[in-house]
């Protein structure tokens, strides 16, 4: 996660001051780097869900233009909490935000969500890393067309069937990230155990 490092005030600005990451959002270089260090760098990630989660606090606006990227150390970090929230486990949020092409189905049905709505998010960057695409590729937010959308975009996962998900960690967790009950989708510890044990091996 992005360190805070200093705050200013003027009589009608506030500056806040965050931690150099000399090479910019993680967008920009997605494409260049190689497939070997892909596995480091989505475990860097979950483990910064993990963190936020542990106190309660919902992102809701996890994308690969909020993670800067330092190239020469191969370290990411999570940043842009503008839109983020506390969120204990009891609690569940309602208003729509986010960006369209990241947010969990529950968001666009106008239904109540909590924390699992990150790992959704974080499903999307999985896909995007393995196949250089989005699942869904909406810019608005009309729930019709969204939902059209992902109507196909589950039958196709399901067509492609249990062995083509199998075929790398990265597809495994896709599958078990972009899954429309948001109780059924992994728990970021879980995600975080997988990666390490294939970083191990």
């Amino acid at each position: 996660i992005v360190s805070f490092e200093d705050i200013y005030y003027t009589h009608d600005t506030v500056y806040i001051v965050m931690e150099y990451i000399p090479n910019g959002s993680l967008d920009k270089h997605l494409f260049l780097l190689p497939k070997n260090e892909s596995t480091k760098l989505v475990l860097q990630i979950v483990s910064a869900i993990n963190f936020l989660h542990s106190k309660s606090i919902m992102h809701r606006d996890i994308k690969l233009e909020n993670i800067a990227i330092n190239l020469q150390e191969k370290t990411v970090k999570l940043l842009d909490f503008g839109l983020s929230k506390v969120n204990f486990p009891t609690e569940k949020s309602y208003d729509c935000c986010g960006t369209v092409s990241y947010s969990a189905p529950e968001i666009f049905e106008n239904k109540p969500y909590d924390l699992t709505v990150d790992i959704w998010s974080y499903g999307v960057i999985l896909h995007v890393f393995q196949f250089n695409r989005y699942p869904i590729e909406s810019k608005t937010f009309v729930k019709d067309i969204i939902k059209g959308e992902l109507f196909f975009f589950f039958m196709k996962m399901e067509e492609k069937g249990k062995k083509y998900w199998d075929e790398n960690v990265i597809r495994k967790l896709i599958f078990r990230t972009l899954v429309k009950e948001p109780c059924k989708r992994i728990s970021g510890s879980e995600i975080e155990k997988i990666l390490r044990k294939e970083i191990r091996e």
